[in-house]
């Protein structure tokens, strides 16, 4: 709030204006600190009456002026002019000339002097007065719609919920977050105050600042007062029922840190809360109270835990010693992998009914776990050998695959280059590697496919050759219909494949993959069969005008 009041374009104080202007030389003749400068007008006016020479009294009021201005912090303006009318009085007296003409000039100077401070001192207490009214507007404003500003406060939350005070957790946290936002609005008044106090304006102003304040206060603090009273009165209330609940009969030691645990809870609950002074004592003094009175029963427990340590201490060097015999057995070959795995699990079992404290078993456990590591090094050494030679396998089926399908792809781009013979021979040596291969299913149907295409050329082929050999039509006839019903059966033998393969598509057995394939297949099933067809329809066409 008080970064509101500072000016952007900070003025020279009136400090840093005695230092600028330049320094007022004394009267020649004058005794400048003949006596210590009183510090106020009754001082000095106590003071002159024991000068009977009016020039010396001059001298001293004027002296007197000039301290005033210089005054660290605010001059003293009243003094100021109060000395001045005195210089006014003693000027108007039978003055030496000469001494006359210097103090009058020293006497000019100061007086435009404190003109000129009094105008900076006015124009900055106008601007405190424009900040500080801001300053006050908006809180005005701001209280005046609390119930707006109380909706996008963040509830309420004790960092360790206490359980003692979970039954009446919405009554704390409507009460909190109320008094939250009315402490935020308490900070600004009182800083409001402060600032106001040390801020230099007219007393009027000043006054009419500390009255709207005052009213402020008269609408704010009376609720918070009254808040405060309820909260307490409810931590007060609960800190008993929890009091009354845990300490009228004898605990045993879960439900004795149980309560060390709450009490610890509740303490912290009282500092995040806002209660007032004798509420927040009374309360710590009751839960001191409770503290002292469990506080032998705590170190009874702790002397148990301490024999208790102790024992899983010893059980643990026990049990170590056993571990690293194991280990220095297996190393110097004493013992074969098996059977010291067997030893292994063995202990670790016994390990696991023998009382323990968690860091010794987090210790045997480590160590367990290293004998384990080096048990099982040659299994995963032959494990990483056995994937190597697995990958180096799945590597050279790949390639072997890769080269078929290059070879078929080479034969059926270069068809009307290639042999007959050369390709039949190739056909069969193919079909044989791919189904005497170690490839997938999904393989073999992709190269089987492929193959289909490059038997169809075959196909093509001979028919071409065979034609071109026969001088008759007797020959071709007869050659066609040979071909023809070749044809047709291998329109049939497509059918049913494709038959076979749409009810395999209809069932649930096939995963997203397989069915992806099944669709890739019957798309290039239907176009050789439409293929196959047509050829049919030649030849059946070319039979008919052989017999004619």
């Amino acid at each position: 709030m008080t970064e509101n009041l500072v000016p952007a374009e900070p003025q020279d104080t009136h400090q840093e204006i005695a230092q600028k202007k330049r320094p007022v030389k004394q009267p020649k003749g004058v005794l400048a600190d003949e006596a210590a400068t009183p510090s106020n007008i009754k001082g000095l006016q106590a003071a002159i009456q024991s000068y009977p020479d009016l020039e010396k009294k001059l001298d001293h009021v004027v002296q007197f002026m000039e301290s005033a201005l210089a005054q660290v912090g605010s001059p003293h303006f009243k003094d100021f002019w109060e000395a001045k009318k005195l210089c006014q009085e003693l000027f108007k007296g039978n003055v030496n000339p000469s001494h006359r003409v210097l103090l009058w000039t020293k006497y000019s100077e100061l007086s435009r002097e404190a003109r000129r401070l009094k105008e900076i001192f006015d124009e900055q207490s106008t601007f405190a007065c424009e900040q500080i009214e801001i300053a006050v507007k908006a809180v005005e404003d701001e209280m005046g719609r609390f119930e707006e500003l109380l909706k996008h406060v963040r509830p309420f939350e004790f960092s360790v919920k206490p359980r003692s005070l979970e039954s009446h957790q919405d009554q704390y946290r409507r009460l909190q977050t109320e008094l939250s936002l009315y402490n935020l609005f308490a900070t600004k008044v009182n800083g409001l105050r402060k600032e106001l106090i040390k801020t230099e304006m007219r007393i009027r102003d000043k006054n009419k600042f500390f009255l709207r304040l005052s009213r402020l206060g008269d609408t704010l603090f009376p609720k918070r007062k009254e808040l405060i009273h309820e909260l307490g009165q409810l931590f007060i209330q609960d800190v008993d029922t929890f009091i009354k609940n845990t300490f009228d009969h004898e605990m045993k030691s879960a439900g004795l840190f149980h309560a060390r645990e709450e009490i610890k809870s509740l303490q912290s609950a009282a500092k995040e809360l806002t209660l007032n002074t004798d509420i927040f004592s009374k309360g710590r003094k009751r839960l001191s109270e409770c503290w002292d009175s469990i506080k032998h029963l705590v170190e009874e427990h702790k002397k148990v835990e301490g024999e208790l340590r102790a024992e899983h201490k010893q059980h643990r060097d026990l049990l170590l010693t056993e571990l690293q015999d194991l280990k220095k057995k297996y190393e110097e070959k004493v013992l074969s992998e098996k059977e010291a795995q067997e030893q292994l699990n063995d202990f670790i079992a016994r390990m696991r009914s023998t009382t323990l404290g968690k860091q010794e078993i987090h210790i045997l456990r480590e160590e367990a776990n290293h004998l384990r590591e080096i048990l099982f090094k040659k299994e995963f050494e032959r494990q990483k050998s056995a994937l190597t030679a697995q990958q180096e396998k799945e590597s050279e089926r790949i390639a072997a695959q890769e080269a078929i399908k290059k070879k078929i792809t080479d034969f059926l781009a270069q068809g009307d280059a290639v042999e007959l013979d050369l390709l039949a021979s190739s056909h069969e040596l193919l079909k044989r590697e791919v189904t005497t291969s170690a490839f997938t299913r999904s393989e073999k149907i992709a190269l089987e496919r492929m193959l289909e295409s490059l038997s169809d050329l075959i196909l093509e082929k001979r028919k071409q050759k065979l034609l071109s050999m026969l001088s008759t039509d007797r020959e071709k006839l007869t050659l066609l219909k040979n071909l023809l019903s070749e044809r047709k059966k291998q329109s049939q033998e497509i059918k049913r494949g494709l038959e076979a393969r749409r009810k395999a598509k209809g069932t649930s057995g096939l995963d997203f993959a397989e069915a992806l394939q099944v669709n890739d297949i019957i798309t290039e099933e239907k176009e050789r069969l439409e293929k196959i067809e047509a050829e049919i329809e030649e030849l059946e066409n070319e039979i008919i005008d052989l017999e004619s």
